[in-house]
């Protein structure tokens, strides 16, 4: 990890409003990989899970997996989130479509659901770049840098929604 990137554990609004709504749904009610998904973003993004790298080490861009080979990214990258605004938003869409799907299809196959879109939504985003770069003649597309579950979440919805 870079100096002064180390993550100051503190609660952020964006993190009170998710546990107010987390409250209000009732912990009960949010299934268990749905929850254990959330908890799991919610301590990442805390810093309470001690992690090697910062947010920005493994976010993730078409440069660094093609030319680095950096292959870690296709999964920590959709687990960090910028800010805590980012990261509530992302989470109260996923009580809601984890709800609906964990309890549609069971916990196993929602946690395999979830894992399968995980590297699917990062394989288009790297497709989708190196594909652009080439057909506009921009590479500042193959070093845009995302982090975050939005992926996931727009997969999720085209699920939930079918």
């Amino acid at each position: 990890m870079r100096p002064g990137n180390r993550r100051q554990p503190r609660l952020e609004l964006g993190v009170i409003l998710l546990l107010s709504e987390m409250f209000n749904v009732g912990f009960g009610t949010i299934p268990r990989v749905t929850l254990f998904t959330i908890i799991g973003q919610v301590l990442l993004y805390l810093g309470m899970i001690n992690v090697p790298w910062s947010k920005w080490d493994v976010c993730i861009s078409a440069e660094t997996v093609l030319q680095t080979k950096d292959y870690r990214r296709f999964i920590f990258s959709t687990f960090e989130h910028g800010d805590d605004m980012h990261l509530y938003y992302n989470m109260v869409s996923f009580i809601i479509k984890g709800r609906t799907l964990e309890n549609k299809y069971g916990s196993s196959n929602f946690a395999l659901l979830l894992a399968f879109l995980v590297v699917i939504t990062n394989s288009f985003y790297i497709a989708l770049a190196k594909f652009g770069s080439e057909f506009l003649e921009d590479y500042s597309m193959m070093r845009s840098c995302a982090i975050g579950f939005s992926g996931v979440l727009f997969a999720l919805k085209v699920i939930t929604t079918a």
